[in-house]
């Protein structure tokens, strides 16, 4: 990434490029776990950036916006004591379900949380006219949540999963523990770039990755077999 900070132009700037690194390091892992959590860096120029932000901004708003680019891997079983005591680090836990399509539009609702702290959402995804993969994303209250649960997949078991939301090296990690797996997890990144190169955290013992593999993809396995 392109270095942009300076005191030229902003007198109300005091640190030095160190401190300024080791606040913006602060500052991410206390968003760490965020579900929403987004990172706008400098790997374009500042209209880039303003692009990627307004992308970001639609899609919270729930606004269609093209698909987000991530990478998935296979990795050996972390270390969850680790996981647990790294300060850029959040555990939630994650409940999705699968709904009936309606019109084309796959749908699944999420519960996600923890310590009995819980946010309902809906994500659409649909293929636009361009053959683009477009994601919605909605907020549900409690009510709206159980309701849709009425709609569930039957041919679909809900994922269960612990999700721990790691920052590292500028990018947002999700590893993600199943319980009918005992020797391995799911390592994510999202990227703005897929081909960009990524640092995987040397905790991880990466098997394979499985980005392009259907097996891996959620719901496939969620599918009753």
């Amino acid at each position: 990434m392109t270095p942009c900070f300076t005191t030229d132009n902003n007198t109300a700037r005091v640190e030095t490029l160190e401190e300024a690194i080791e606040l913006d390091a602060r500052t991410l892992a206390a968003w760490a776990g965020h579900p929403h959590l987004r990172i706008i860096d400098n790997s374009t120029d500042f209209n880039g950036k303003l692009v990627r932000l307004l992308r970001e901004v639609m899609t919270a708003l729930g606004k269609p916006a093209p698909f987000e680019h991530a990478r998935r891997f296979l990795i050996d079983m972390p270390d969850r004591a680790w996981l647990e005591n790294h300060p850029a680090c959040r555990r939630v836990e994650i409940i999705q379900t699968y709904l009936t399509d309606v019109q084309g539009e796959k749908r699944r609702i999420c519960m996600r949380g923890s310590d009995g702290s819980y946010i309902y959402y809906m994500t659409t995804h649909c293929t636009g006219t361009d053959g683009s993969r477009i994601e919605t994303e909605k907020r549900l209250s409690l009510d709206d949540y159980q309701q849709l649960m009425m709609e569930a997949d039957p041919m679909c078991m809900p994922i269960r999963k612990t999700r721990y939301c790691l920052m590292d090296d500028a990018h947002a990690f999700e590893v993600d523990f199943y319980p009918a797996w005992q020797d391995k997890a799911m390592l994510q990144v999202e990227l703005n770039d897929p081909e960009a190169d990524v640092h995987i955290p040397e905790n991880f013992r990466v098997q394979r990755e499985v980005t392009d593999d259907p097996d891996y993809q959620n719901y496939a396995m969620a599918k009753i077999r």
